[in-house]
């Protein structure tokens, strides 16, 4: 039922808002007095403001008759109205909704929060409300504690607090203390521990290491026969004009390229998944300040790690493959460029067109590549702090010109500590002589 009561309550005909009030009014649970009392506060029609008003009223009436306020009670009875206890009182301005107003007593210290966030709490607060509403309290639960997380200050708003004792059932205090404090209700305690989270840094390091060992070892056998291809071509004909020691200098050069050192290749593999590391874990850092702070972002560090990394380990495979297949056509073009040195104009010249031809596909599918991976980038960041793939668009895009500005700044700075330290060196020498 409350379904359907909700569905009208979200309807854009004043009509059907009054008509769901009605049924509100006809359920007399004391659980929605509290959405009343926000239908009373902010909806734009007065009709139905003032509807809310008296199905508050209603309600209220029933529920004093059935049980009434025992102020010496810290329970309120068993006919709770998100009251905690003998420091709430009926006033004026709340008794026409049938909500409890808080003496003045000790508030929770305000903090500053952005507007942005401050919407997106409210929003949520929203969501727990009508998660309430249809008797979901664990969704609405959870709702709360995001917004709290959000928000600290809602922990003084009494709609709040008053959804708050409601859905825990528990006084209001100790309902935002378990909402906002509790360990076991962390918002950020999402499931994934450091050792997961190291795990998937540990394999993104491992799948960088091999790509880089497997595409060096076959780029070397390939750049190498190509260049020794290259020059016997060259030499066939005209083997007279150059000094034979210098050509089995260039064939035991190019002997050296086409076999690498397997050791040397492994080495420079593995370190380069260690910086790699290194890299993406600086990129995150970035990310997840611009998602939390900016975007107001409700995810972790290790929910970033854990949900971004896999994607990167496959991206960098399948990027690696791609750009493979395309280097060794690119190769292979090349190498019929060369061979069509003594051919005719016309074969020359479809060769280059055949290769240009190439080249314009790859650089096609360089664009179509990159323009997916954006949109899974963004969709996963929308995914790991809870605001869509728009928003977390937005925040790879922050994230991009910050890591910009950085590295200038790195730069600028290193520039300038080495110039000084050159400077200081020339006239370190030139005072010695």
């Amino acid at each position: 039922m409350y379904d359907d009561i909700l569905e009208l309550l979200h309807s854009s005909d004043p009509k059907d808002r009054i008509r769901a009030l009605k049924e509100i009014a006809r359920t007399e649970d004391p659980s929605l007095l509290t959405q009343l009392a926000l239908i009373h506060k902010n909806d734009h029609d007065p009709e139905v403001r003032e509807m809310a008003l008296k199905a508050g009223r209603y309600i209220r009436s029933k529920q004093q008759k059935v049980a009434p306020f025992v102020i010496d009670d810290a329970t309120v009875g068993d006919a709770r109205l998100g009251a905690d206890g003998p420091e709430y009182e009926m006033t004026d301005a709340a008794a026409s909704i049938g909500d409890l107003t808080r003496k003045k007593k000790k508030n929770k210290r305000m903090e500053p929060v952005s507007a942005a966030a401050e919407k997106r709490a409210k929003g949520l607060v929203e969501r727990a409300m009508n998660f309430s509403m249809s008797g979901k309290n664990d969704m609405a639960a959870a709702e709360l504690r995001k917004a709290l997380h959000i928000n600290p200050n809602l922990a003084n708003d009494e709609y709040t607090t008053t959804l708050a004792a409601e859905v825990m059932g528990l006084p209001k205090d100790e309902a935002i203390d378990e909402l906002m404090y509790s360990a076991a209700n962390n918002v950020t305690n999402d499931g994934i521990t450091w050792e997961t989270a190291l795990a998937d840094l540990a394999t993104y390091g491992l799948v960088i290491a091999i790509i880089v060992f497997v595409g060096g070892l076959l780029i070397s056998r390939l750049f190498g026969d190509m260049l020794i291809n290259m020059m016997n071509i060259y030499m066939q004909d005209s083997s007279s004009y150059y000094d034979m020691q210098t050509v089995e200098d260039m064939k035991l050069l190019f002997n050296q390229v086409s076999n690498p050192s397997i050791p040397g290749l492994l080495l420079s593999g593995l370190s380069t998944g260690v910086f790699s590391i290194i890299g993406i874990l600086f990129w995150y850092g970035v990310v997840h300040f611009v998602s939390t702070n900016f975007m107001s972002g409700m995810g972790s560090f290790r929910k970033l790690i854990h949900k971004m990394t896999p994607f990167l380990s496959i991206i960098n495979f399948v990027q690696a493959l791609v750009l493979g297949v395309m280097f060794f056509f690119l190769m292979r073009g090349m190498g019929d460029l060369v061979s069509t040195v003594d051919g005719s104009f016309d074969q020359q010249i479809a060769v280059e067109r055949s290769l240009e031809d190439a080249l314009n596909v790859m650089q096609l599918i360089s664009w179509i590549f990159s323009i997916v991976v954006l949109i899974f980038y963004s969709k996963i960041l929308g995914e790991t702090y809870e605001f869509g793939a728009g928003k977390g668009c937005v925040s790879l895009f922050i994230s991009s010109i910050m890591m910009v500005v950085v590295a200038c700044g790195c730069a600028f700075l290193f520039s300038a500590v080495a110039g000084s330290l050159f400077s200081n060196l020339a006239m370190s020498m030139s005072s010695g002589m």
